[in-house]
């Protein structure tokens, strides 16, 4: 259930910390999951941040609309982060003389991999040549 943007403002944000539930980051305020003034979702980031852990269990994240689940997550990874940042991936690769998709993976919890990886080679076209996908058994 999201805030409506009068309960948002009237909630002290205090910290970012899932200790307390309640956070200043612009992207948990805009797209997070609160229930009585507590942050029950956090964005993306803060659920990267925190090791896609929020309140004793996995979490990925919420884009707004409620809780992502595996499969959303890994369509977001791909979708927004590997072919929208492609050239910040392929710098760190060229840089630690990896591919684009070990950097790329670095961020993904493991169980989320193997559809990132079948979005990958499911999309041959949209791969640079330093990337070298190959198939990830589930």
């Amino acid at each position: 259930m999201s805030m409506s943007p009068e309960e948002k403002q009237s909630v002290n944000y205090k910290s970012s910390k899932e200790d307390d539930c309640e956070t200043t980051c612009p992207n948990c305020i805009s797209y997070g999951v609160f229930e009585n003034n507590k942050l029950k979702v956090p964005c993306l980031n803060c659920a990267n941040d925190n090791n896609f852990m929020w309140q004793g269990k996995i979490c990925y994240g919420s884009l707004g609309d409620g809780e992502i689940d595996t499969e959303e997550f890994a369509n977001n990874m791909y979708f927004l982060r590997y072919l929208n940042r492609h050239q910040v991936f392929r710098e760190d690769a060229m840089e630690n003389k990896t591919t684009c998709i070990d950097e790329m993976i670095k961020g993904i919890p493991q169980e989320a991999i193997y559809i990132f990886m079948n979005l990958v080679n499911n999309h041959e076209k949209e791969v640079c040549d330093f990337c070298n996908p190959t198939p990830v058994s589930g």
